[in-house]
């Protein structure tokens, strides 16, 4: 069985996500390409991930976020974030949160996620974006976290929510007011930022920006 492959035989309310990291770098230890392909596949196509259990998108971006943490000192976790970056991560990241902010603007009766799942969603990718930009070569994923369209992503987020929770405000407020800035000082990133905002601004997403207190 694959490393995820438990989060579709199990009932949700048994997950066991310790079991799923152990199975991620057990399988990281002969191939990082099948750890990263398990983990991501689920979040590719989280529309049909959602039909058939939307714990399965939420243990994989936990695993992802814990995979992220820059205080875990261990070589073949080192390498397993590498490689999630290399495959397209940030990428998949923003198609999950335009995934959301689309899922949350239709009747209940139309949505793929639970409510409190698509926060749990959003929350887990805005921690993981930051924790990405400011790993090694913070400059270049930054760089492409923005040309991926990332303020567009956070902004109809913002259109769809009633409210979000302080904590996250903070991650948000962070990301897009301290973090990303930082690399300002690098061509590629100043370029990829003055893109986006033309973009969103083009838009108009830029109004729900500006007239949000959450950044």
């Amino acid at each position: 069985h694959s490393s995820l492959a438990i989060l579709y035989s199990s009932n949700p309310s048994t997950l066991r996500l310790d079991k799923v990291l152990k199975g991620v770098l057990d399988e990281a230890q002969w191939s990082t390409g099948v750890a990263t392909k398990r983990l991501l596949q689920h979040l590719r196509d989280p529309a049909k991930a959602c039909k058939k259990c939307e714990e399965v998108v939420l243990a994989s971006l936990k695993v992802i976020l814990f995979l992220s943490d820059d205080r875990v000192n261990d070589d073949i976790i080192n390498k397993v974030m590498d490689k999630l970056l290399k495959d397209g991560l940030l990428s998949i990241i923003v198609q999950l949160l335009f995934f959301v902010s689309e899922d949350l603007s239709k009747p209940t009766s139309r949505r793929s996620l639970l409510e409190d799942n698509a926060y749990s969603i959003f929350a887990l990718c805005i921690r993981i974006v930051q924790r990405s930009i400011l790993i090694r070569n913070g400059p270049l994923w930054t760089s492409r976290l923005l040309s991926h369209g990332f303020l567009s992503a956070i902004a109809r987020i913002l259109s769809s929510v009633r409210s979000i929770e302080d904590v996250d405000k903070r991650f948000l407020r962070g990301i897009i007011g301290v973090n990303i800035p930082l690399y300002f000082c690098h061509r590629v990133v100043l370029s990829s930022a003055t893109k986006a905002v033309k973009e969103v601004t083009i838009s108009g997403e830029s109004k729900t920006l500006e007239s949000s207190s959450t950044v």
